[in-house]
This record gives C-alpha cells, sequence and structure tokens, in this order.
C-alpha cells in the first residue's frame, strides 16, 4: 500500500518554500477558507449518498468476493490465501481462509509492486506486509490486500482508467490513485497504508463508519493538510472521491510532480456548498492517526510518546518519519517491519489503552 513516496511527511512537506510547515499551504493566493465552515454530521449531496447513518457492510459487500478464486491461489501456514496468478502484486487479493471471519470489521491496503522511490527493498515489502497482516489480524480485523485487479471490477474503471491514461509521472504514483478504485470497487470501509498500525481499539467502528459513511480522512489536523494514510467511507463516497482526484490530476499536468494527496489537499482547500447554501468541505477530517516521528525520539521520548498516542486509533510508520526520528545503532528505513514490531510491542507494554476519539475535527 502507498504512502505517497517522499511526500507522506506529517503534514509538513518542503517543495522549495511554498509550504509552510504550519499548515498554511501556500498555492499562490488560491486558497479559499471563508471560515464559517460547520464539520457537522447531516451533509446531504444532493441523493447519492444515504446519510440515515445505518452503513451496511455486510448485505452488499461480500468480504471473499474481492477476487475471483480461480484455482491460482496458494494458501499458506498462517490461513490466508495468495495471488500466484499472473498479477504483478503477489499479494494482491489476499483473505483469510476462516470463515469466521465474515464476523470480523475489514482493514483494507492496496499493493502493487512497480518502482518507486521509498527506501524499500522487496523484502522489506513483503516484510512489511506481512507484519501488516498479523498486527492488524491479532487487534481484531480481517486483514484484506487489494491490487488493480479488485479496481478493474469497478463498473466505471475504463472510464477512470482512461483519465490516467499516458500518466505524467511514475507507476507509483498513479497506483496511489488506482487504490481509490479498488476502494470503491469492494464497497468502500477502511484503507490503510501498509505501514499504519493499530493502537487503540476501534474494531466496534468496523462497521458502523464514522460520519455515517461520508468520506473521512483520519491524519492531519485539517483539510489542507490531510494525509491519506487511513481512510473510511462507503462505497459510493470512495467512488466520488476517485473521480475527483483524477480530475484534481488532470488540472495539474503541468506540476512537475501531482500525488494523490497533493490532489486530496488541494480539495481540502477548496469550499463546496450543499442544497441548503451551507459551507462544506469534499471530506471530513478526524485526528485519529499519529506519525512516528512524534514518538520515536529516543528513550527521554517515551514517556511523552504515551501522551502523544492517547486517543489515537493508529501509528503510521512513514519512511519520512523514521528519516526524522532516532532509530537505533543500524537500523534503515528498510526495516519498518521490524522497528514497527518493536516499538509497537513496547506501547502495548508501557502506555495506557484509551478510546478512541468519537467526533471529527476540533477533537
Amino acid at each position: 500500500f502507498y504512502d505517497n513516496g517522499d511526500f507522506d511527511n506529517n503534514d509538513e512537506f518542503d517543495d522549495g518554500g511554498d509550504f509552510d510547515s504550519n499548515d498554511e499551504f501556500d498555492n499562490g493566493g488560491d486558497f479559499y477558507d471563508n471560515g464559517d465552515f460547520e464539520n457537522n454530521d447531516d451533509y446531504d449531496d444532493g441523493g447519492d449518498f444515504d446519510n440515515n447513518g445505518e452503513f451496511d457492510n455486510g448485505g452488499d459487500f461480500d468480504n471473499n468476493g474481492a477476487f475471483d478464486n480461480s484455482g491460482n491461489f496458494d494458501s499458506n501456514e498462517d490461513g490466508f490465501v495468495i495471488n500466484s496468478g499472473s498479477q504483478s502484486n503477489n499479494f494482491g487479493g489476499v483473505n483469510a481462509l476462516d470463515e469466521a471471519v465474515s464476523d470480523l470489521p475489514v482493514m483494507h491496503t492496496f499493493f502493487e509492486r512497480v518502482e518507486k522511490n521509498t527506501g524499500m527493498t522487496d523484502t522489506g515489502d513483503d516484510m512489511l506486509l506481512e507484519t501488516w497482516v498479523d498486527m492488524w489480524k491479532d487487534a481484531g480485523w480481517n486483514p484484506i490486500i487489494l491490487g488493480v485487479e479488485d479496481a478493474k471490477k469497478h463498473p466505471d474503471f475504463e472510464e477512470l482508467n482512461q483519465m490516467l491514461e499516458d500518466f505524467k509521472f511514475n507507476d507509483y504514483n498513479k497506483m496511489c490513485f488506482i487504490r481509490w478504485i479498488a476502494m470503491a470497487a469492494v464497497g468502500g470501509g477502511w484503507m490503510c497504508d501498509y505501514d499504519v498500525f493499530p493502537l487503540n481499539p476501534f474494531d466496534a467502528e468496523g462497521f458502523d463508519l464514522p460520519n455515517y459513511g461520508r468520506l473521512t480522512v483520519h491524519q492531519g489536523i485539517v483539510q489542507r493538510s490531510a494525509t491519506p494514510s487511513l481512510v473510511s467511507g462507503s462505497g459510493e463516497e470512495f467512488t466520488r472521491m476517485a473521480y475527483l482526484l483524477i480530475q484534481n490530476y488532470i488540472e495539474h499536468l503541468d506540476a512537475d510532480l501531482w500525488t494523490d494527496m497533493f490532489a486530496l489537499q488541494d480539495l481540502g482547500k477548496q469550499t463546496i456548498y450543499d442544497e441548503g447554501g451551507n459551507p462544506r468541505h469534499y471530506f471530513e477530517m478526524m485526528i485519529s492517526v499519529i506519525d512516528v516521528e512524534k514518538v520515536l525520539q529516543g528513550e527521554e521520548s517515551r514517556v511523552e510518546a504515551c501522551k502523544e498516542t492517547w486517543n489515537k486509533r493508529a501509528i503510521h510508520f512513514s519512511h519520512h518519519g523514521l528519516r526524522s526520528g532516532v532509530l537505533l545503532p543500524g537500523e534503515t528505513v528498510d526495516q519498518r517491519a521490524e522497528i514497527a514490531i518493536r516499538w509497537t510491542e513496547w506501547w502495548k507494554e508501557n502506555c495506557e489503552i484509551t478510546e478512541p476519539y468519537e467526533v471529527g475535527i476540533g477533537t
């Protein structure tokens, strides 16, 4: 799953002076925020989203229907099936074999083995994916790894993929847009990067999505600094956002680089209005994820680490966070899996479990 390459840096992206680390993104004066945005839950998108608080992730979405088990799957000792067919993503379509997992909430990630610049080797990626599966499974979730083949099952895939034809940037960043289509194709739910791991339990929200299923980004302070490391929403909302993000990319073809995170943050700077004339953002924000940079600062930071993770749903072991944090002698960014295991084991032994925030921005 993609963490936006070198650009997932806990809201402090340096693009040569145009981004201020106090979350005030300068896009040449085009930022518009009239300051009267209310983050309530009575959003009306004109009938495309049923805001009755009854998100149903059981009837229309079959957890075991995300891939076609045509016999090209090998089982392993961990009880997962791995697509061994023609896909480049040997982890695509991973799901637990035990029927009992149908009663568990699903956490998705997305992974395709493409050329990238994240400091990770293929071996490092494999270890991180295995760690991701293990940690979310231990936290009471059914972890599923999606790939391009899942995205192709969306009825609008050809149209959306056509919009990405002759993608200006590398395959890695193209996959960052494709993942939104994959999530829409499987009916929505929860999606996170493959270097995001659970902290305080929130599996009860696995079926009852925050903000009544409206697209919600869980890392960042405000919309214009959103990082899509943990995202929740209905299938309709992921479809809506896929169109918005890809269209935003098309509008920035003159940029030196434009990722799905840049597109998300650009949309976050804009204000829209519902049918009643009330100002809204394109998506909701919840302060749920902490970047590892804030807690990986050596022995003296351990007490502060427990405070920083209070009420947080997950922690993001971004490569930027690891580069900015304090690693043990000999550790490298490629060892994200080992570092994540070491730190989370310490956290479980030393920090108090707390209830995640139940409401959105401002908490």
